[in-house]
């Protein structure tokens, strides 16, 4: 960071010195009668001629190494700053003229250069800590060159500040060349195309977003803003200022001025204003400075109020303002940042140039003398709706920016795969799919079939005779798909083929979940008879007869199957809350006994009721009997996030297994409890917040995860989104100090959730896990089972559920713990001893495959699968011990608890890998 700071402090101080220069300069030559006539056309030149610049510069990003290319432009920068120097000795006015525009345009260059930099440096959320700093270092740079410009004109002349600044390039050129270097491994290398291609790619990004052209379209206004203060302000100052060493000591205080306010506003403001009202707001600020400040010039235009400002708008402007809007362009891709940065600064802003000068001609022409500033409060009136806007699209544009893949397309509901299967070529490749050998195909097929719409006979019987597939995933997906298409079901010809399903004999289908779906199909619309298969025992079954109550739009549920769904809320089964949440989510009914399941602590239904909420939210609106008590619920949880962070930190990894185990479940109660942060922000307006946001917010890939808390922060509730995304933010490795670690475990001990209680008293008795009691023994299965790292990532719940169904087993040497080709399907845990593992060779060997010691595991890849074994397995010359887990029940664990299975998987992932 500070190699960057030092690159903004440098090239300011450099800005600082030469615009004080040439200002000077212009003043000095055409004085208070000719710089009417002369500054519209002044800037006019310095549009076109900054839009080819622009437009050139920003082909080059796309071509060039952006290290090579900065370093070439910051060095012919300085280079034509001295030739215009050495020109002017000669009194003619287009060399002075030539030299305003070298800096001027240098000016803009600059601001491209040092942003880019810095976005290449830092991602999104550490933009909104650093951009500030970076701010800060920026204007202690422009203070020191403006405070030294007076006395140096009175020193050296004006035209020599040029100089100056041409040598402070020179000294950033080595410095910008160290940081592309260190930065260049982040980039992904550019595609090359053309000259032309390479000119519209930047053009082309900014219009594909909305929030890009509004941007566009305020940076066109804000040119036009920023010369029709300056037209006036140029003006005051050669009237009120005789000398050129007057003028330049004069520039120089203000611009000190500015620089010193803007350094302590953004060193000490600006992260607060970010911090309370979003990084966005800083952008609001400008605009409204504008206002304000025509406002005054129409009541009293004097020298000392076209002072006062001046300096208010280069405060907003530098202090807080700029850090916005390069903010703003965290939703492009970091590939692309540059060039559209290049096009906004060189194109919308030219364009605004150039229109300001045609503005302000035709200004200095008209007898009214309050034009300029009537014109000017016009356009600021307009910027400031058009930046409220940009602000409220801000959170939706990087929620659009993270939903850029085509995975997150499908997982958020879009057009993916959907769209492909009306095509009448891709309905005939699904009907043959359902002939298919692989059952997995069949099934896909089935499934969009149904998503495809009715297509009479030829999609409806081939389905018909996929319910008698002999795979029940094959089965189920027919099933469902002639549930959606049911509506254009033909008639049955007593006489032809079957033309329906049938659902007596799939009624008893050995397949629970084929079995509720024909159920259900049979009940129709008898409600009573889907309510009692709310009751069965098998949780497919549930959450098929929760799935199939789910009202129509704009219909409630009868009372009884309503109370139905809230108990489903609460029911062991991932899935069958889902379904229950998904029915209530879709029901018009008050959603008073919703709420009432928020209550103070933690349970598997707290996601399912804030999602069936959310849903609800999603479809009528906000409402205020829902809003107010997400809130308190959404506090509590907060409070509780923190005390669980504290105590994890305070506490660290821990030595033993009881305090490592300790740990892992204060950890993953931390991420249980943020989960439910999120899903109550999805509530209070920001759905993305429990689906697109949530999963961004597990990415690796640092920029990724930045713009996900970004976007959250811009999204929801602003208080409670504030609060999460600092939590976000914190540094996962500081530690608070001032926590007594008994002091801690004495708090644990008395904590609400009963793992946490029970842990922590095993920590303050050393960690001694006896065998005295049914609880203790307990323990110490499932400090057992979490040596294997199959199971470690579980929660202590999912861990007891196992340890229940766990078996304790002892093998005598040479005893046989599983033979090649036995259908066992059981999971066995080594506590001690060891083990061999053999496998038969086709002429009656046996070949050696490898041990297993204590802590290892054996059998976990027959548990899903259930096919026979693969390998004999033998208990060593010292014999065996081990927990033996039947696959039986695992799977019924994996079923009911979807969090479980993906815990499981990503370790067994892990093993496999390194294997």
């Amino acid at each position: 960071m500070l190699a960057v700071a030092a690159l903004f402090a440098l090239v300011e101080a450099g800005r600082a010195l030469g615009e004080v220069g040439v200002e000077t300069l212009v003043q000095g030559r055409f004085g208070p009668a000719g710089l009417p006539s002369v500054l519209p056309w002044l800037y006019m030149a310095l549009g076109a001629l900054g839009l080819v610049v622009a437009v050139v510069f920003g082909a080059a990003l796309g071509r060039v190494d952006r290290g090579r290319l900065f370093v070439a432009v910051l060095g012919l920068a300085a280079g034509v700053m001295v030739l215009g120097w050495l020109a002017l000795p000669d009194g003619s006015d287009a060399a002075l003229v030539g030299l305003w525009l070298a800096v001027a345009l240098v000016a803009s260059l600059l601001m491209t250069i040092t942003w880019t930099m810095a976005g290449a440096t830092f991602d999104a959320r550490q933009a909104r800590r650093i951009f500030p700093l970076l701010t800060a270092a920026a204007i202690a740079g422009g203070f020191v060159g403006s405070l030294a410009a007076g006395p140096l004109t009175a020193l050296l002349g004006a035209a020599d500040l040029v100089v100056l600044e041409a040598a402070a390039l020179a000294i950033a050129v080595p410095l910008v060349a160290a940081l592309s270097r260190r930065t260049r491994s982040r980039r992904r290398p550019a595609v090359a195309g053309s000259i032309v291609d390479e000119m519209r790619r930047g053009m082309d990004t900014v219009r594909a977003s909305p929030l890009l052209r509004r941007i566009a379209a305020c940076y066109v206004l804000l040119a036009v803003l920023m010369f029709s203060i300056q037209y006036p302000f140029t003006v005051a100052v050669a009237t009120a200022l005789p000398t050129d060493a007057e003028r330049a000591t004069a520039l120089g205080i203000l611009s000190a001025a500015v620089t010193a306010t803007s350094f302590l506003v953004s060193a000490f403001v600006a992260r607060r204003v970010y911090a309370r009202f979003g990084v966005s707001a800083g952008a609001v600020l400008l605009p409204v400075v504008y206002l304000v400040g025509f406002g005054v010039w129409l009541a009293w235009f004097t020298f000392p109020t076209a002072m006062a400002v001046r300096f208010a708008q280069q405060v907003a402007q530098r202090g807080i303002s700029n850090a916005s809007w390069s903010a703003f362009y965290n939703v492009v891709p970091a590939e692309r940042r540059a060039q559209v940065i290049a096009f906004n600064d060189g194109v919308p802003g030219q364009l605004g140039t150039i229109l300001s000068g045609i503005l302000l001609l035709l200004a200095s022409r008209a007898l009214a003398p309050d034009i300029v500033s009537w014109l000017g409060l016009a356009i600021a009136a307009i910027t400031t709706v058009l930046v409220l806007g940009i602000r409220r699209g801000y959170g939706r544009s990087l929620v659009a920016a993270l939903r850029s893949g085509t995975g997150e397309r499908l997982l958020e509901g879009g057009p993916g795969v959907a769209g492909l299967v009306h095509d009448p070529s891709v309905r005939t490749a699904l009907l043959s799919a359902l002939e298919a050998p692989e059952p997995g195909v069949r099934e896909v097929a089935a499934r969009l079939l149904g998503e495809a719409g009715p297509d009479g006979d030829t999609t409806w019987e081939p389905l018909v005779v996929a319910t008698r597939d002999a795979d029940a995933r094959v089965r189920l997906a027919a099933l469902g798909a002639l549930a959606r298409l049911g509506a254009a079901a033909p008639d049955a010809d007593p006489g032809g083929p079957a033309t329906h399903p049938d659902l007596e004999s799939l009624s008893s289908d050995p397949d629970a979940r084929v079995r509720a779906a024909a159920i259900v199909a049979r009940a129709g619309n008898d409600t009573d008879m889907i309510v009692g298969l709310a009751a069965d025992p098998d949780a497919a079954v549930r959450a098929t007869a929760l799935a199939a109550l789910t009202p129509s739009a704009g219909a409630r549920m009868q009372v009884g199957a309503r109370a139905v769904a809230i108990s489903g809320l609460h029911d062991p089964a991932g899935q069958v809350r889902a379904a229950a949440a998904a029915a209530l989510g879709a029901d018009d009914t008050s959603p008073s006994d919703l709420i009432d399941e928020l209550g103070d602590r933690r349970d598997p239904s707290t996601p399912a009721v804030l999602h069936a909420l959310a849903r609800l939210t999603a479809r009528i609106g906000q409402d205020p009997a829902i809003r107010a008590p997400v809130l308190a619920f959404a506090d509590a949880r907060l409070a509780r996030l923190m005390t669980l962070r504290s105590a994890r930190r305070a506490l660290g990894d821990g030595v033993g297994e009881t305090p490592r185990f300790l740990a892992d479940v204060l950890r993953l109660r931390e991420q249980a409890t943020l989960t439910d942060l999120l899903g109550a922000l999805a509530v209070l307006g920001a759905p993305e917040a429990s689906g697109l946001v949530r999963r961004c917010l597990g990415s690796t890939d640092p920029d990724i995860r930045a713009q996900a808390i970004e976007a959250l922060e811009s999204l929801g509730d602003p208080r409670l989104a504030r609060r999460v995304s600092a939590l976000l933010d914190e540094d996962p490795a500081r530690v608070p100090g001032g926590q007594h670690r008994g002091a801690v475990l004495d708090g644990l001990a008395h904590d609400d959730d009963p793992w946490l209680r029970r842990l922590a008293h095993a920590c303050l008795e050393d960690g001694a896990v006896t065998d005295t009691t049914r609880t203790m023994t307990e323990l110490e299965t499932m400090l057992a089972l979490r040596r294997v790292p199959l199971f470690e990532g579980l929660d202590p719940e999912d861990l007891q559920r196992i340890a229940a169904y766990a078996v304790e087993r002892s093998y005598a040497a040479g005893e046989v713990l599983m033979a090649e080709g036995d259908p066992s399907d059981e999971l066995v845990v080594l506590l001690g001893g060891g083990v061999r593992v053999e496998r038969a060779e086709p002429d009656g060997t046996s070949r050696f495959l490898r041990t297993y010691a204590a802590g290892e595991h054996i059998g976990e890849l027959a548990v899903p699968r259930e096919r026979p074994r693969a390998a004999t397995v033998t208990a060593d010359a010292e014999g065996a011990r081990g927990l033996v887990v039947p696959g039986l029940g695992l799977r019924e664990i994996l079923r009911e608890r979807p969090e479980a299975a993906m815990a499981m998987l990503a370790t067994l992932a892990e093993r496999l890998s390194r294997q």
